[in-house]
């Protein structure tokens, strides 16, 4: 059996996809799974022990130069290989066009995609419709739309390649200040009476996040923005008692690997039902009618009460 995955993007939701190739590889270990994605996203998958071959789609390049022949060509050689393959079954986990067409071109004869968000999705392949709510378990349940597989406890993920938060004698308390929508977030002073509320509840916080986001004052902790890959980033959420974030991918990564996490959700778009971290324990604090809901007092009360305090 040859089957191919296709979310192109972003990184919480191919964290959050991998619970239904997961799923597959258990039910499946000799099936041959492959998953097409963008570059960004692309480290967080497994190719050691989850997928046989990632297909690494660099689509932001091609739309900065997209009436370049070098971009045609190597879309055309991306169709090639796909194809070469000879996939049996392949999942459309995205639902839009791009996804869409790309399922279509692998010349899978059982092309199968949650329910898509534009007509001419809709024309390329055949949309399941769905029950569930959660992303998870809308994921798992296209794939039993061709397969029995169980929910996994936990999806597959790639394997440490750093440890990046140093020995302390308190338990550390990471806090992701970035986000990937400007009204997901925190603002920074938020954050830092967050840090400052964790820390006299006798964590050690360290502060995390890409090269454009907020750096906090001294006071908050480590401070380890712009500092860290995707991957050690990653570890460092590993590594932590607890994680808290906005709604984000490090939320999603914290609930897989079984890492108590807070994810605040603070715009009336995403429904925590739908995209909240997947699994236990975890918390979501619903700041989208009222604000103080998911205030620093309000989350500092919730890290105590889901892992306790350390003075």
């Amino acid at each position: 059996m040859r089957i191919l995955l296709v979310r192109f993007r972003a990184i919480g939701d191919c964290v959050m996809t991998a619970y239904a190739a997961t799923a597959l590889r258990t039910a499946y270990p000799d099936a041959v799974i492959d998953w097409a994605v963008e570059s960004e996203p692309a480290c967080i998958l497994d190719t050691e022990h989850l997928l046989n071959e990632a297909h690494v789609l660099p689509r932001q390049q091609w739309k900065a130069r997209a009436w370049h022949a070098k971009t045609w060509r190597e879309q055309a050689r991306a169709i090639r290989r796909l194809r070469r393959r000879h996939y049996d079954v392949a999942f459309d986990f995205q639902g839009h066009s791009k996804t869409a067409l790309c399922v279509r071109l692998s010349g899978a004869p059982v092309r199968r995609s949650i329910p898509a968000t534009d007509a001419f999705a809709r024309t390329l392949n055949q949309n399941v419709a769905l029950k569930s709510v959660h992303k998870v378990d809308r994921a798992l349940e296209l794939v039993r739309d061709q397969f029995q597989v169980a929910t996994p406890t936990a999806p597959i993920l790639p394997r440490r390649i750093a440890n990046p938060l140093p020995g302390a004698d308190r338990p550390w308390a990471t806090l992701q200040v970035g986000g990937s929508q400007v009204d997901k977030r925190y603002s920074p002073d938020e954050w830092l009476a967050l840090a400052r509320l964790l820390q006299d509840e006798g964590f050690a916080v360290a502060i995390l996040g890409g090269p454009n986001d907020p750096h906090l004052s001294s006071e908050a902790g480590l401070d380890l923005v712009g500092r860290l890959s995707l991957r050690e980033a990653l570890d460092a959420v590993r590594d932590s008692a607890v994680h808290v974030c906005a709604d984000t991918a490090t939320g999603h990564f914290a609930a897989a690997l079984g890492v108590s996490v807070i994810s605040l959700f603070l715009t009336a778009r995403h429904d925590p039902a739908v995209f909240g971290p997947f699994g236990d324990p975890r918390f979501t604090l619903d700041g989208r009618q009222d604000r103080t809901a998911a205030a620093p007092d309000r989350v500092a009360a919730a890290v105590v009460e889901l892992v306790g305090s350390r003075r």
